[in-house]
């Protein structure tokens, strides 16, 4: 997808772009990540700023030492609410900062996005939580000006050893990795990162930096 977009700036007139990066268990969005605030800082870093955030789950997942799993009914829902909102409330940490800069634009990559947290809700109580905090699907989309759905390695590439909180067999990750292609298909600017094939992840970040290259060249 190369469609256009609407290029938002701030009171300054510098733009201002988030990115989120989803997709199954090691699908290699940490790395991409890495690879691709490196690569801006190098090489884009005297007219951009690029900031991450981190994944909000993972966060709360190794502080808190919670079992999503073990919880149900309204404490699943109150959870899952509070991750949304967690994440919400971690990208406008970024979002203000880039509000204020009067030099550079502003790249955010977000480390998944505030629909991730739908493909873990039971279906009936999404709408429930999204009524909650009065908000709709397409507005949490319209937070972000790129989707990039990265997809689970093939099982001669994937691998827990590099994620302490990942548990999941290749075959339960792959279920999980379509999942969140799903809930983001609706976005106007969603691009599929293919799993790895002979050139591995090099070829897979070569596709995610194309992409962002596109963003930033945008005028």
């Amino acid at each position: 997808v190369t469609m256009q977009l609407s290029v938002r700036r701030n009171s300054f007139g510098k733009k201002v772009v988030k990115v989120v990066f989803t997709g199954g268990p090691c699908a290699g969005k940490s790395t991409s990540i890495e690879r691709a605030k490196e690569l801006i800082d190098k090489q884009y870093g005297d007219q951009w700023n690029c900031y991450t955030v981190a994944e909000a789950a993972s966060v709360m997942y190794s502080t808190g030492r919670v079992s999503r799993a073990e919880l149900i009914g309204p404490r699943l829902k109150q959870w899952q609410r509070d991750i949304v909102e967690c994440v919400m409330t971690f990208e406008m940490v970024f979002d203000n900062i880039a509000a204020g800069e009067p030099t550079r634009h502003t790249i955010i990559f977000c480390d998944r996005g505030a629909l991730d947290p739908k493909v873990f809700t039971p279906i009936y109580m999404w709408p429930q939580i999204l009524e909650e905090i009065e908000t709709n699907e397409k507005k949490l989309m319209a937070r972000y000006d790129l989707v990039l759905v990265l997809h689970t390695a093939p099982d001669v590439n994937y691998t827990t050893e590099n994620n302490r909180l990942r548990r999941e067999a290749p075959e339960q990750a792959r279920k999980i990795d379509m999942k969140y292609a799903e809930v983001w298909q609706e976005h106007p600017r969603v691009v599929e990162i293919e799993a790895n094939r002979e050139n591995g992840m090099e070829e897979k970040f070569g596709a995610v930096w194309a992409q962002i290259e596109l963003l930033l060249n945008n005028e």
